[in-house]
């Protein structure tokens, strides 16, 4: 269940970034942005393991900030299997909507707002 509460994160997110930052964030439609959702959450499950593995040394050194730069690589990733339906305007319009999906995404996964 907490995959399907995942993918509607993340569609949630998607529309209303592409609605706040429309210059920064371009979503073709709004299944455009559910497919990005799915195959994010599918990059988040298959290559971003991979990526914390190859790169431990590294997120360990920046006392895992590094995470950051690897979200935003799933968010590239992304981005470049949807081609022009779902892309950003900038590195740093990446990077910015990676932050915010980060923080959004700690806030309102279970167990984050317990204890």
């Amino acid at each position: 269940m907490w995959l399907f509460g995942r993918i509607l994160l993340n569609f949630l997110l998607f529309m209303a970034f592409s609605g706040v930052f429309p210059e920064a964030f371009f979503v073709r439609n709004w299944q455009t942005a559910l497919l990005a959702a799915v195959v994010l959450v599918i990059f988040n499950l298959l290559v971003r393991p991979l990526c914390l593995l190859l790169f431990l040394p590294l997120n360990l050194l920046t006392v895992g900030l590094f995470t950051f730069v690897i979200n935003a690589g799933m968010l590239w990733l992304t981005s470049f299997a949807l081609g022009d339906k779902f892309q950003f305007s900038s590195l740093t319009a990446l990077v910015g909507i990676s932050l915010l999906m980060s923080l959004c995404t700690t806030l309102f996964t279970k167990g984050s707002w317990q204890n």
